[in-house]
């Protein structure tokens, strides 16, 4: 069974708790109510805040400055790995080139081998024809009965013809021709090995130096948007909106310092009146201010 005096004890406890919470409440609408009437004050940037937002102006610009420095040396890191690498392939390429073309000397040798041996493999057959006649022609003529004389004639015709047929096996010249052709391409395809190395080399180098220009090219426009935000706050506007897009629903949205805000929210102190596809209205103090989207 409870004393008394514990019993009071508790209710006072209670009390106290409850006056606690009544006091925090109290703060906490007080604070709410005084966050509303800055918002709905006039906008009058002060020393302390032109300072600060110059202050945060020249820290986005070191940091954008420091992100072109980071660049820089990401490009000379970069061209200097793709210099390393065009001299290996380059190297490895010419200790390729010099066994390539001695073997094809060695095949060019071949050939030429090949073709006098084929020139030897030749037969030959020779026919001949001759053709001779021969006549013989006398006359005897009676002198006396114990004497005659006699007188003969002869003609001999001889027709004597030699003809050689030769017969080549295969064709050496020609198949000369197309191995020495061959050898030739092999010799033209090492030195187009060379220049698709330099290209891929110098495409390489192309393609890195695209991207970082692409990439200070967007730091640029950064730093240009650092100090129209900055010039926008300190004439009394909201700053500078990012983007205008769309939600799944088809409802406007505005991207404004990294962040998603839709119509009705506040943004350094204005409200977003409406958005529209290429500008924002702000309201503040019943007064409407239009910023097109840049």
């Amino acid at each position: 069974m409870s004393s008394p005096l514990k019993t009071k004890t508790v209710e006072q406890l209670k009390w106290a708790f409850l006056a606690v919470l009544v006091i925090i409440l109290f703060f906490v609408v007080l604070w709410r109510a005084t966050q509303g009437s800055l918002e709905a004050d006039e906008f009058e940037p002060t020393t302390d805040h032109t300072d600060f937002l110059k202050q945060q102006e020249e820290y986005e610009l070191r940091s954008c400055n420091m992100e072109v420095a980071n660049l820089a040396e990401y490009a000379r890191k970069e061209r200097q790995n793709i210099e390393t690498w065009y001299a290996e392939n380059l190297a490895n390429l010419k200790q390729w080139e010099k066994e390539r073309l001695e073997q094809l000397d060695r095949e060019e040798k071949i050939a030429w081998a090949r073709y006098n041996q084929d020139v030897k493999k030749t037969t030959s057959k020779t026919r001949e024809s001759l053709n001779a006649g021969s006549y013989e022609t006398a006359s005897t003529h009676m002198v006396t009965d114990s004497y005659a004389m006699t007188k003969s004639y002869t003609s001999t015709d001889g027709l004597h013809s030699q003809t050689t047929d030769t017969y080549v096996v295969g064709n050496p010249a020609r198949i000369y021709e197309l191995e020495m052709r061959r050898i030739e391409n092999e010799r033209d395809a090492i030195k187009s090995e060379f220049l698709k190395l330099k290209r891929k080399r110098d495409r390489y180098l192309a393609e890195s130096e695209s991207y970082v220009q692409r990439r200070i090219d967007v730091i640029n426009v950064k730093k240009r948007r650092v100090k129209e935000n900055t010039t926008a706050k300190l004439q009394e506007g909201p700053g500078m909106i990012d983007a205008i897009s769309f939600s799944g629903s088809g409802e406007r949205l505005i991207i404004f310092e990294g962040k998603i805000y839709h119509e009705g929210d506040v943004v350094n102190g204005f409200n977003i009146h409406k958005i529209f596809a290429d500008r924002v209205e702000f309201e503040k103090n019943g007064q409407i201010s239009v910023q097109k989207l840049q």
